[in-house]
């Protein structure tokens, strides 16, 4: 009877361990090519499963084994999980105690766990640093391991050109600071730890990747992916070019090549992105490419591309369009104020004085840039020249006797009566030259006014400032002096009558 009871207890250990520890799961293995492995499964690990093949490790990709054995697999990982995690471990919280307990279940609010048989509820920020760490980790590894078989389940990204690279709703999983909730957003960069996005509205924001969803997480792996396709397709393709784009922090060139045509924008496709440009914002080497390579493809030239007929120059006309190309196309961004026929541009928004240019001296790409700048100017509107049929500023309907057409340089409208306008096709290069010195003349007169301005004032500053030290020098003085008649007053009159007493 002895002997069986020790039988009884020895087969109840077994059992017991037997359920605490997952069995060993020598198998054959099949491939997706057809071919089996014969291996005993000890982990999964960067979405490969580990396993033992006559004392050797062998990893084999989740993506080369077939659906039913990936199946198989999840099942027998996830019972391994359960097993490392219910293992029996020292706990201890922020003041120190500890308890000696397993792991039975967790969330991102707290943990249960199990001591003699009873569960206790531990919340998750009472815990030390190093016990949270542990449980997060155990969380981390639990998402690892869906997303590996997620990922072998969909597969290798083949194509890049429909992948979605716009906005997209993210769910964000619930933390101990936010709920759950979804975010409609586009994809900037991918760090380490966390996301890049904008928002449809074109906020920019960033998001920790330990938040996001298995859909989410997914999409991050397909993303790069597709970044990858593309770099190789787009940068292997025979029509790419060197485009110039303007922008705020000046120009820069971009190796890219043109795929399509959006309203009054075209679209440039590099290896890195996509970039949509306004056409009139393009060099003319650029507009005529583009209009070239639209006639090459049969497409229709949107209106307003047509290239502007070449009109003979006068030399006097050529020396102010070169001077306009050297000087004033640098400072365009400084136009300080719009006057009925002429702009005012610096170079610097804190320079005195600038220089006064005619509207009618100015590029049709200038004269675009001044109506995004004074939308309200409604003599900045485009009517059509009788001489040439280009679009013409209003500016010179407006007054009585009209201007001459930027674009042809021939006079519209009559000249004035007492008095015949300069037009620039009838200046000499001694006018144009002094037409500048006399710009830079006055320009620099008004900065030596400025000077001289600021000179005074610091001059009355200075004055005031010698004045009162003035009046605080009197004033001591008055004070000292007063103070000493004080004192010898008081001495005179002890004197005295100590001399009376005696």
């Amino acid at each position: 009877m002895m002997l069986n009871q020790r039988h009884f207890w020895i087969c109840a250990f077994c059992l017991a361990s037997a359920a605490a520890t997952p069995p060993a799961f020598a198998r054959l293995w099949n491939l997706s090519s057809g071919e089996t492995v014969e291996g005993e499964f000890a982990d999964l690990h960067d979405g490969a499963a580990v396993l033992i093949q006559a004392g050797r490790e062998l990893t084999i990709p989740l993506s080369e084994l077939s659906a039913d054995d990936r199946t198989i697999l999840r099942e027998q990982v996830r019972r391994k999980r359960i097993a490392d995690a219910r293992q029996v471990r020292t706990w201890t919280d922020q003041q120190g105690r500890t308890i000696r307990a397993s792991l039975r279940q967790y969330d991102r609010v707290q943990v249960i766990l199990l001591k003699d048989g009873r569960k206790v509820p531990v919340p998750l920020v009472t815990l030390s640093a190093g016990d949270r760490e542990y449980v997060q980790g155990l969380a981390a590894q639990e998402k690892a391991d869906a997303l590996a078989f997620a990922a072998a389940e969909r597969g290798p990204l083949t194509s890049w050109s429909d992948f979605n690279f716009g906005p997209r709703v993210w769910k964000i999983e619930a933390n101990d600071r936010k709920p759950e909730h979804e975010l409609e957003a586009t994809l900037v960069a991918i760090q380490r730890d966390e996301i890049l996005y904008t928002t449809t509205s074109g906020a920019a924001g960033r998001q920790a990747k330990q938040d996001l969803s298995i859909d989410d997480l997914l999409y991050l792996a397909a993303y790069r992916e597709a970044k990858r396709l593309r770099k190789e397709d787009i940068g292997g393709r025979p029509d790419l070019r060197r485009w110039s784009i303007s922008g705020a922090s000046g120009e820069k060139y971009l190796q890219a090549r043109l795929d399509r045509i959006e309203g009054d924008a075209v679209v440039l496709q590099s290896p890195e992105d996509d970039l949509r440009v306004p056409f009139l914002s393009l060099p003319d080497a650029d507009k005529q490419f583009v209009r070239e390579e639209l006639a090459r493809r049969g497409s229709e030239l949107p209106a307003g591309w047509e290239p502007v007929e070449a009109v003979a120059e006068a030399p006097p006309g050529r020396e102010l369009r070169e001077w306009h190309v050297k000087h004033l196309e640098p400072f365009q961004a400084w136009v300080h104020q719009l006057t009925p026929d002429r702009v005012e541009l610096r170079s610097k928004p804190t320079d005195v004085g600038g220089w006064n240019v005619e509207l009618a001296q100015l590029s049709s790409d200038d004269l675009e840039y001044l109506r995004n700048k004074f939308p309200a100017e409604s003599r900045l509107n485009e009517q059509l020249c009788p001489h040439c049929g280009k679009g013409l500023p209003t500016y010179v309907y407006s007054g009585e006797y009209g201007n001459a057409c930027p674009h042809c340089q021939q006079w519209v409208g009559e000249p004035l009566p007492d008095k015949t306008p300069e037009r620039p096709d009838s200046l000499t290069r001694a006018d144009v030259q002094r037409i500048l010195q006399e710009a830079r003349n006055e320009a620099d007169q008004q900065r030596a006014d400025a000077e001289a301005a600021r000179d005074v004032e610091e001059f009355r500053m200075s004055s005031r400032s010698y004045r009162g030290l003035f009046k605080l020098a009197v004033f001591l003085v008055i004070a000292v002096l007063s103070g000493v008649g004080a004192v010898i007053t008081f001495v005179v009159r002890a004197v005295s009558g100590h001399g009376r007493r005696r």
